[in-house]
């Protein structure tokens, strides 16, 4: 129900897979009124550039932010009526891990919500359904950066 911006911060913790502390920061945020963008096709190569909160794609958004801001590489899946975000798991952007932030607002753990959007997304793929995988660090390539 955003219909203003707002200033906040994301607290964000990523940890090794012994646990450790990886990476412990408060990332201040804009989100910007969802008002301000429309969700079409032709708008693809602006939406790494928006965070708003009310729809799986904008919380999708603010989750690629965040991976980007913590210096990893993300990418935006989109297929038919749904978006999700890939993480790269290799320098070379070979690999990536998904995750659906649609399991995440329903209070399913991160472990199952990537391995149920890693289905999706082999799902997608297998029956060529996939619209757009969107990498962040193409798209700032390209000279579109985030919103300031």
């Amino acid at each position: 129900m955003l219909t203003t911006d707002k200033q906040t911060a994301v607290d964000v913790h990523v940890t090794d897979t012994q646990g450790q502390p990886f990476y412990v920061q408060d990332v201040p945020v804009i989100l910007y009124s969802r008002w301000l963008m429309r969700w079409i096709p032709a708008n693809y190569l602006q939406i790494v550039a928006w965070v708003t909160p009310d729809d799986p794609i904008e919380l999708t958004n603010l989750l690629a932010s965040v991976v980007e801001r913590i210096g990893l590489h993300a990418e935006i899946v989109i297929i038919p009526g749904h978006a999700f975000l890939g993480v790269a798991t290799t320098r070379e952007n070979k690999s990536f891990e998904y995750w659906d932030a649609v399991d995440m607002n329903n209070n399913i753990a991160a472990d199952s919500a990537n391995v149920h959007a890693d289905a999706i997304y082999r799902q997608h793929a297998r029956a060529h359904t996939l619209i757009e995988a969107i990498l962040v660090s193409n798209i700032r390539n390209a000279h579109v950066g985030p919103m300031l």
